[in-house]
C-alpha cells in the first residue's frame, strides 16, 4: 500500500509593509513620525521666516535706531505728543515744602524718562498760584551727537487748584512739561520758582546733572 503523504499546511508570510501590525502600533507609528516633521520643521520655519524677512526692513530699524535720526525724532518735543510719556520711569524728583500752604509738597520737579523713546524731560506740579515756572533741560555735546537746550521762561501758573471729591489738588494749570531731549545716559537740569507780584524767587534748584537709575 502507498502511504499518503501529508499535506503541508501554508506558512503565514510577514508583510514587509506593516500589514500585520496591530490598529495601536500603526497609530503609534503614525504619531512618532509626526512627532520627528514637527521636531525638524518649527527651527526651518523660523529660520525660512529669518531668510525671507525683507533686507529693507532691517536696515530701516537699525538706522532710524542710531543716535543722529533720534535726535531728529524726539528733540525739542513735547513727551505727550510723541506718546513717550506712556512709558516713563522717575530718573529724580526735587519737592519744595511750604509752611501753610494748601498742599506739601507745595511744588515739585520731576525729571522723567522713557526707555521706548530713550528721551528726558523735566515735569513740574505747582500748588503756588500767581507764580513764574522756569525750568530747563539740557544735553552736553557728546561724539557724534550736539548739544541742546530747552526751557519754558514764560510759563505761569495761574489758578491750579481744583477739587476733587471734596480734597484740593493740583490741576491742569498747575502741571507742565518741558520739551524732551534724546538722553539715554544724562540731562542738566534746573529750575526758578518766582513770585508774580514781586519777583521775588521762592524756590530756586541750581543747575546740575541727572543720570538715568
Amino acid at each position: 500500500m502507498s502511504r499518503k503523504r501529508p499535506r503541508s499546511r501554508p506558512q503565514m508570510k510577514s508583510s514587509p509593509s506593516g500589514e500585520g501590525r496591530t490598529a495601536n502600533e500603526k497609530q503609534s507609528g503614525r504619531s512618532n513620525v509626526w512627532v520627528v516633521i514637527a521636531a525638524v520643521a518649527g527651527p526651518a520655519v523660523a529660520i525660512a521666516a529669518l531668510l525671507f524677512t525683507p533686507v529693507s526692513n532691517l536696515l530701516s530699524a537699525w538706522w532710524e535706531s542710531l543716535p543722529p535720526q533720534m535726535v531728529a525724532k524726539y528733540d525739542g518735543k513735547s513727551p505727550v505728543t510723541t506718546k513717550c510719556v506712556e512709558d516713563n520711569e522717575e530718573w529724580k524728583t526735587f519737592r519744595y515744602s511750604q509752611p501753610g500752604a494748601a498742599i506739601n509738597p507745595a511744588a515739585l520737579m520731576r525729571v522723567n524718562g522713557s526707555e521706548s523713546c530713550q528721551a528726558a524731560w523735566v515735569y513740574v506740579a505747582n500748588s503756588l498760584d500767581g507764580t513764574r515756572v522756569e525750568k530747563t533741560i539740557e544735553r552736553m555735546k557728546e561724539n557724534w551727537v550736539g548739544g541742546a537746550r530747552y526751557t519754558t521762561p514764560d510759563d505761569l501758573t495761574i489758578d491750579p487748584l481744583v477739587t476733587i471729591e471734596g480734597k484740593e489738588t493740583i490741576g491742569p494749570n498747575g502741571q507742565s512739561y518741558t520739551d524732551q531731549v534724546y538722553a539715554p545716559g544724562c540731562v542738566w537740569v534746573s529750575l526758578k520758582l518766582t513770585d508774580l507780584t514781586t519777583d521775588g524767587v521762592i524756590w530756586e534748584i541750581p543747575r546740575q546733572e541727572v543720570c538715568k537709575p
